[in-house]
């Protein structure tokens, strides 16, 4: 039986890239002054358009805290770099480019989740993850260029230092070795670690190889009894959580790899699958307008379930506990960011299952830049709507953009008791100048309920249906009024009905 070696993610040598603006901010573990920067409240109950952690739209105030986080947070601007691609510079950020920093303003976390990792080792007491880590399987190695790989992905995911922090730094960490070639044990266990431990992710930054998916190595890899027992131990695990392969760094790949297009041959598994790949954006404020180098392989067969994300990181190293490789690049750290904004957008909609998670993903995925070319459509409402999102096999779905996937999306509603949902519009209602504001005041704390396409709930406050008529000035009123009379028609009228008109006298 031909027998294929997990290996990692490599990541490829980017020459470009200034690393002036990548130094250390320093390695120790103290925390950064949170007076620099601000963020938008987020108390329990709901407060404010889109209640306490949500906004119906992007808000001046929820803008301004996120540049609060990427212009004066260091953990932030640590990230910042330029690469220089066909002779011009491009900014790079991969907190920005994928809107952690919105999250982050909100006070979102992933506090309370668990991220399940698997990789070729970890150095758990590393500041940046220590004392998060719940479970570890396997027997993963503590040093090394596996255990450095391993350490680096997690930090991405849900790292937190002085000196950086990942996506989720709220969340806790099941960590799992991927094991020895040709030996599916420590898979499986990871595995069934990662439902135990209620994982809404299981980020993979490893494949077999460059082996693509083709029937015939699908046949040979899960052919015997322990590749069928890691293949039911994983299908069991992605009912109820999503699983996160990164795709290969091979530009000229021209098949998918066999595990980020696992369900080609398994479609159960697509509600719970997501492919990522590494791509420098061109990018500002409001989205992704171009892409300036893909860095990864397309996402070919996998495209119905891909993704990309910027994959040039800071990111923690085992060489120590406070050790750290100011170049990390490559799909393997563009993975970790969509492992960890599952485990930001479960904390925002408590609600929500994983797989519904993982629709807000791909819905909510930034696709409108140039050269985006759609190969395809997929329904992401399990309901009897619609809901369709573009997808391309060069870049699936596009970018990674957690800002985008914490608003409404699609059609909102409001559930009424009779079961009957309605749209907020016909909520709407205007009260009459003469009552001055004492609607709107009385409807002061009261909120209502209202779900999007995809399930996400949120809290509208009721005072933001009303709209008040404001009272005319009298002298607007009387000179509206004057004006309003047609003194051509006066003129020639007769002054009674029993008169003559002016016209008539000789």
């Amino acid at each position: 039986m031909r027998r294929f070696s997990p290996i990692l993610m490599r990541r490829k040598a980017l020459l470009f890239m200034s690393l002036s603006t990548l130094a250390l901010a320093g390695c120790g573990g103290g925390e950064d002054d949170p007076s620099n920067w601000f963020t938008i409240s987020a108390s329990s109950g709901g407060s404010g358009t889109f209640g306490s952690y949500f906004m119906a739209s992007i808000t001046q105030d929820w803008r301004d805290a996120a540049a609060s986080f990427r212009q004066n947070n260091p953990r932030f601007t640590v990230q910042d770099g330029t690469f220089t691609i066909s002779g011009n510079r491009v900014f790079a950020n991969p907190l920005q480019s994928s809107r952690v920093d919105y999250a982050h303003a909100l006070g979102l976390s992933g506090a309370g989740q668990v991220i399940a990792i698997v990789d070729g080792g970890f150095r758990a007491g590393h500041e940046t993850i220590a004392g998060r880590t719940i479970s570890v399987t396997g027997s993963p190695p503590t040093s090394g260029s596996g255990a450095d790989h391993g350490t680096a992905v997690a930090s991405v995911a849900a790292g937190s230092s002085g000196s950086m922090v990942g996506v989720a730094p709220g969340a806790s960490l099941a960590l799992g070795y991927y094991g020895t070639p040709g030996d599916f044990t420590a898979l499986t266990a990871a595995a069934v670690d990662a439902l135990a431990q209620g994982a809404v992710a299981q980020n993979n930054s490893w494949g077999f190889g460059d082996t693509p998916a083709t029937t015939a190595n699908f046949n040979t890899v899960f052919a015997a009894n322990a590749g069928q027992t890691w293949l039911a131990a994983l299908s069991n695990y992605a009912q109820n959580g999503v699983v996160v392969f990164a795709i290969s760094n091979t530009q000229s790949e021209t098949t998918a790899g066999l595990m980020d297009a696992l369900p080609v041959f398994r479609p159960d598994l697509e509600s719970a699958w997501i492919a990522v790949g590494n791509a420098i954006p061109v990018f500002d404020d409001n989205g992704v307008s171009a892409v300036a180098r893909r860095e990864s392989s397309r996402c070919l067969e996998a495209a119905r379930w891909c993704l990309f994300a910027d994959g040039a990181w800071l990111a923690a190293t085992a060489g120590s506990n406070t050790s750290y490789n100011p170049s990390w690049t490559g799909s393997s750290f563009a993975a970790p960011q969509v492992s960890g904004a599952l485990a930001l957008l479960a904390e925002a909609f408590p609600g929500l299952n994983p797989h519904q998670l993982r629709a807000r993903l791909i819905a909510s995925a930034d696709n409108t830049f140039t050269g985006f070319v759609s190969a395809g459509t997929v329904d992401l409402d399990e309901t009897a709507g619609v809901l369709d999102h573009s997808y391309s096999t060069d870049f699936g779905h596009g970018f990674l953009d957690i800002r985008a996937a914490l608003l409404p999306i699609g059609q909102t509603g409001i559930s009424l008791n009779q079961g009957e949902t309605v749209s907020p519009r016909e909520y709407a209602f205007s009260t009459g100048g003469a009552m001055g504001d004492a609607v709107t005041q009385s409807l002061q704390g009261i909120d209502l309920a209202v779900s999007d396409q995809l399930g996400g709930a949120f809290q509208v406050a009721a005072k933001e249906f009303a709209t008040a008529a404001v009272p005319s000035d009298l002298a607007q009123t009387l000179a509206a009024r004057s004006f309003a009379k047609d003194y051509r028609q006066t003129r020639s009228a007769p002054v009674s009905p029993l008169a003559e008109t002016f016209a008539a006298h000789p």
